[in-house]
């Protein structure tokens, strides 16, 4: 059960420092500043973090405010936020989505053994959050053939979905404000917006660590994935404009304008890794995008949809996908990474009608596959030079850094995955790197009804269960409304009695 499913009178409770009894207990330490700790409303595991922020001001509550050092003065200003102006309650509806690591509540208490007298041990304060007890993806990424080249299957299609469908909702979320609104007796969905000053929140860190999991609660084949690691979230403070309609069709924001940036949250050869202001940030943007000065770029939406497509490529091929950024190493700023201008070429070329020496329809040359990397896609690469615009020109390096320029479209076009995966994972690399105004809820609208057509189009999608199969039967059988088992006896009746006749 995630945050979600607490009710809003629990989360006031767990924010506001009252008398009354605590939501949680500490079960288990794990490490320093970390417990397992169980909710006594139902028994589930969650995972409790001490707040060590605010030792620092413990220790300078009888200094003269003015000798404050800037460490103190932030934990101070955090202890405000937190107790004063509850701000728990702001943080907790943030975190509050079924595929991000979510705020379950709060707990304090006096520890065992304190020092006497001492401000500091005084009391102990946690944030107590979802509990992903099945590790990281990066754990499952450990390539035990590195020497086998020419990969064309890596890590289970169903997973890859798993993974690309969880991560695109949380963003959506994140970026937009919107989460889905599930009909479970109908098995639909639909967006909705809880919040119309939503300002987008960049993560700035997606990479395998940072996607987690839990282990599996019912018949679905894995756990709830989940986004973590926010600790270098970026608040845009101003919403981004849209040049495209809204999830529901809702006009365009009138007096937004700009688009979702933030400084690199890693230092890195660029020159935008520093924290600085919103005006900063769009003369530094401008100086990319009009005067063509790369290291100038901010970090946008692009870079978080490209960091999830990173992802999705290693799952896929087992290999690192080289930085879209100009390589640190080369004198020229060469960029290692490219693709066609002209989404799924080669799999369009593949399907498209090919004809034979006499001029009739070769059905042997059309690919009509469900999977990439068949032969029709083989043949194409073999035989076709592509005229279409590329990302750029190919990287000629001065300094031989050694790094191998990968097209992104030939690459995907020959694994062994559905076209749908292909075509999904390749809409995460399709994004405007200069004005990227659209948000993540279009393109998670798009990614879920390729998903939709693997589910019901292919084999293994039929045969897999996900973790909103699982809740939608569990929805059905609590509610008498699961005729699944009742149809089945039916079946095997009418089977037993035509057999006997």
């Amino acid at each position: 059960m995630s945050v979600a499913d607490l009710p809003l009178d629990g989360l006031r409770k767990a924010f506001t420092l009252d008398k009354e009894p605590q939501d949680f207990e500490l079960v288990k330490k794990l490490g320093e500043s970390r417990w397992l700790a169980r909710r006594h409303a139902d028994g589930e595991i969650f995972v409790a973090r001490r707040i060590n922020d605010f030792d620092e001001y413990y220790k300078s509550q009888h200094q003269n405010p003015g000798f404050l050092t800037t460490k103190q003065r932030h934990a101070k200003g955090l202890l405000d936020l937190v107790y004063e102006l509850n701000f728990g309650r702001q943080i907790s509806h943030i975190f509050n989505h079924e595929n991000i690591v979510s705020l379950a509540g709060y707990l304090r208490q006096k520890p065992l053994n304190a020092k006497p007298f001492s401000d500091v041990e005084a009391t102990e304060d946690y944030l107590v959050w979802d509990n992903c007890d099945a590790g990281n993806l990066e754990a499952l990424l450990v390539d035990k053939n590195p020497q086998v080249k020419n990969r064309r299957v890596f890590m289970p299609e169903s997973l890859c979905w798993h993974v690309l469908t969880s991560v695109m909702r949380a963003l959506a979320w994140a970026h937009d404000g919107y989460r889905h609104d599930v009909d479970w007796k109908a098995g639909t969905h639909m967006w909705t917006k809880t919040d119309t000053d939503w300002m987008p929140i960049l993560h700035r860190a997606i990479t395998p660590a940072s996607i987690l999991f839990q282990n599996p609660r019912g018949a679905e084949l894995y756990g709830q994935c989940k986004l973590g690691h926010w600790g270098q979230a970026f608040v845009s403070g101003h919403p981004a404009s849209r040049h495209d309609k809204g999830a529901r069709g809702e006009p365009t924001i009138s007096n937004a304008f700009g688009q979702i940036m933030a400084p690199h949250a890693e230092p890195s050869h660029l020159e935008a890794t520093r924290e600085v202001s919103l005006v900063e940030m769009r003369k530094s943007m401008d100086k990319y995008t009009r005067d063509g000065q790369k290291n100038h770029r901010m970090y946008t939406l692009s870079d978080e949809h490209w960091a999830l497509g990173a992802v999705l490529y290693r799952m896929m091929t087992a290999r690192e996908l080289p930085s879209r950024d100009p390589c640190a190493g080369c004198a020229a700023g060469c960029v290692h990474v490219t693709a066609c201008a002209d989404t799924y070429c080669l799999l369009e070329e593949a399907e498209s009608d090919q004809l034979d020496r006499w001029g009739d329809l070769d059905l042997d040359k059309t690919c009509r596959c469900d999977y990439g990397g068949c032969e029709h896609v083989r043949e194409v690469i073999k035989m076709s030079q592509c005229t279409h615009p590329k990302w750029g020109p190919p990287c000629v390096c001065a300094v031989k850094c050694g790094t191998k320029t990968v097209n992104i479209d030939d690459v995907l076009a020959q694994m062994d995955y559905s076209k749908g995966l292909l075509k999904a994972v390749r809409l995460l690399f399709d994004w405007d790197w200069k004005f990227s105004a659209r948000g993540s809820v279009e393109l998670c609208g798009k990614i879920d009804s390729l998903y939709a057509s693997w589910k019901t189009d292919t084999g293994e999608g039929r045969e897999y269960v996900d973790v909103r199969d699982d809740a939608r039967r569990r929805f059905l059988v609590l509610n008498g409304l699961d005729q699944t088992e009742e149809k089945m006896e039916d079946d095997d009746s009418d089977s037993a009695s035509e057999a006997s006749t």
